[in-house]
């Protein structure tokens, strides 16, 4: 049997479903019997406070309550009494927090408490990230206010973004946060906290420091739960569980700092909630995975279909449409690289120029067939050795192609020598090679290569990489000649792609580079 668990919904959303209390209502916290209250001088909002000093409760007279106090905590049980005692009129609801019982109340196994799903996304992109950066970057006349940046730091930052230099399959450009943030979707909130946010700290640190603290804590908060894609597939439980707290932790101390030294006006509702994210992974795993994108998505997908046509079934016409875009999506992984079918009679066939598609690290496009010895006249010991390590042919029977890109683990990178991509460079890798596997090093791909073995049919794909020194966040060029710089590794040995972010004397700071989809 099937049992519906989660329930995922903005706030208007989940007040109409939950019977909850709006979000500007002193009681908006569905998830506990904490209070907000108002604030001279912040307007008519409601705030909720209590992070760095206890506050007075409606729940306990006489005593004031800090805001993770465990007795002002819910579960199903006690949810279902609060609706329970508004429904006989025993309770008011602008006290209970809520109007009613719901009714998905009704259905076997579903808990009222955890089953409505906070809306992470929303309340962390559009909520905590918009809420600071607005506030760091706010407009003003006469002195800049405490923990504001001020006016010549904003034409640096403005300056430093122009520097950057994005893959070409990040999505979204890097538009300049200080004149054009009011056109950022979420994309570009995700894409500044997790990548393009690091050009920034330097004069944070210098202007605001108490800012600068505060977004430290955000941005690793904002990191784990919604940036941590594949960082922690290999961790225990124990070390897990040790993440999910230092995030905890990381949101506390944010709201410690954003109380007592920035404004109470950033003590929102998303604030609030986000209290509770530790609560909800706990219960339903990564927020990662359970984020509220796949109801705009599915809607984006009903309208693209629908569009302005009326049909008389439109639930059958949209599974029809599913169930098509199903079919063509099977025929292409089947296919793999169109390039490969058969061509036309009378044409001449390339395919010996070509890498194995079905390969899922494999060489991009038509390749060019070279000669061993004049290309690696420098570094032929350093093939020589490539080779003995991974075959049993000698490098006199292998023939040379070389390619512009290559594909490895679904992502396309390019070479210097690819020019489609011209305000953009995939070819900034981070690699680890196999004599010091836990060192990251970076470069640059020059060029992509394949050894082909005619009669086997064996396939040796590597990689020339013009490598800098250092590690860590930054790295300097090398200024040697090409054969002393120019490494020949696998295409294995490449972890990802980075943005090379330049500096001053030659030195780059190493920038994370987000793999596209995200969002």
């Amino acid at each position: 049997r099937w049992y519906l668990a989660t329930c995922s919904a903005d706030g208007p959303a989940r007040a109409v479903l939950g019977r909850f209390m709006g979000v500007k209502s002193p009681r908006s916290d569905f998830r506990s019997l904490f209070e907000g209250s108002t604030f001279e001088n912040a307007g008519t909002g409601t705030y909720f406070t209590g992070y760095a000093k206890p506050v007075e409760q409606t729940f306990f007279p006489g005593e004031k309550l800090d805001a993770w106090d465990k007795r002002l905590a819910l579960n199903h049980k006690t949810s279902m009494d609060l609706a329970t005692r508004v429904e006989r009129k025993e309770l008011e609801p602008n006290k209970a927090g809520r109007h009613g019982i719901t009714l998905l109340a009704k259905l076997p196994a579903f808990d009222t408490h955890y089953g409505f799903l906070i809306p992470a996304a929303h309340l962390i992109i559009n909520g905590l990230l918009k809420g600071f950066w607005y506030y760091v970057l706010m407009d003003y006349t006469g002195a800049c206010p405490r923990n504001v940046l001020p006016n010549r730091a904003r034409n640096e930052l403005t300056k430093r973004g122009k520097r950057l230099q994005l893959p070409h399959d990040m999505g979204r450009p890097y538009v300049d946060i200080v004149k054009k943030k009011g056109t950022w979707v979420m994309e570009n909130w995700l894409h500044w906290a997790e990548t393009f946010c690091q050009i920034s700290h330097p004069l944070l640190e210098e202007h605001c420091p108490d800012s600068h603290q505060a977004w430290l804590h955000l941005r690793a908060a904002v990191r784990h739960y919604l940036c941590s894609f594949d960082e922690y597939d290999n961790l225990s439980k124990d070390e897990v569980d040790q993440k999910r707290l230092e995030a905890r932790d990381h949101v506390r101390e944010y709201a410690k700092i954003v109380e007592t030294k920035l404004t109470v006006q950033l003590c929102t509702m998303n604030l609030r909630l986000a209290q509770h994210l530790h609560d909800q992974e706990e219960y339903t795993g990564w927020i990662k995975d359970s984020m509220e994108f796949w109801v705009e998505r599915e809607v984006q997908r009903e309208k693209k279909h629908v569009k302005d046509r009326v049909v008389i079934m439109p639930e059958t016409f949209l599974g029809n449409m599913h169930l098509l875009e199903c079919a063509v999506q099977n025929i292409e992984n089947d296919v793999g690289d169109m390039m490969m079918l058969p061509q036309q009679p009378g044409t001449i066939s390339d395919h010996q120029l070509r890498d194995d598609f079905t390969s899922v690290t494999r060489l991009l496009d038509k390749g060019e067939e070279r000669v061993i010895k004049f290309d690696f006249k420098f570094r032929l010991g350093h093939l020589r050795a490539l080779v003995s390590k991974t075959s049993k042919h000698s490098l006199d029977e292998f023939t040379l192609l070389r390619f512009k890109s290559a594909s490895l683990g679904g992502k396309e990178f390019t070479s210097k020598a690819y020019s489609r991509h011209q305000s953009r460079c995939s070819y900034h890798v981070c690699c680890r090679t196999t004599d010091a596997p836990s060192e990251d090093k970076y470069g640059d791909v020059v060029h992509y290569y394949l050894l082909h073995h005619r009669v086997s049919n064996e396939r040796i794909r590597f990689c020339e990489l013009q490598w800098f020194k250092g590690s860590g966040v930054r790295v300097q060029h090398v200024h040697k000649t090409p054969e002393e710089t120019l490494l020949v590794l696998p295409l294995e040995c490449i972890r990802r792609k980075v943005i090379f972010y330049p500096l001053e004397s030659d030195h780059i700071e190493i920038l994370p580079c987000p793999s596209k989809g995200r969002l």
